[in-house]
Parts: C-alpha cells; sequence; structure tokens
C-alpha cells in the first residue's frame, strides 16, 4: 500500500505505518499515544473504515477514512 500511495502523489514523509496493527481498536488507540497525534487519516479496506471511524471518534480523535479496492 506505501508503494501505492507514493505513486499517487503522497510523500513519504507524510505515511506512517502501524507494524504492530493486529486489532482496530489498538491501532486507533496507540496512534495518538505512540505517534503523538489527535487527527489522522486511515487507509485501509472498506470493512474497517466504519469501524475505525467509529472508534476514533468516541475517543475524541479526528480521523478520515478511505477505503481502497481489494485485489
Amino acid at each position: 500500500m506505501r508503494k501505492d500511495l507514493i505513486a499517487g502523489g503522497v510523500p513519504s514523509s507524510d505515511i506512517v505505518l502501524d507494524y504492530a496493527g493486529f486489532r482496530t481498536l489498538d491501532s486507533i488507540i496507540r496512534t495518538r499515544k505512540v505517534f503523538d497525534t489527535n487527527g489522522f487519516t486511515i487507509i485501509t479496506q472498506r470493512f474497517h473504515c466504519e469501524r475505525a471511524l467509529f472508534i476514533a471518534m468516541h475517543s475524541g480523535i479526528k480521523a478520515q477514512c478511505y477505503a481502497v479496492a481489494v485485489a
């Protein structure tokens, strides 16, 4: 996915991958703690977007999600 984002014009310095992301809940909450941010963009499969945004909203985190097509 990183390669696709860079090919699409996203600067590599703007991309942070969550290598420890085993559950959506953990990924969203850890983003605030580990990456010290309260706003971010999630790029994932459509299946995960609604859940990720729900968790972020209820955790007071500003997030937006873009769903990618599953190959």
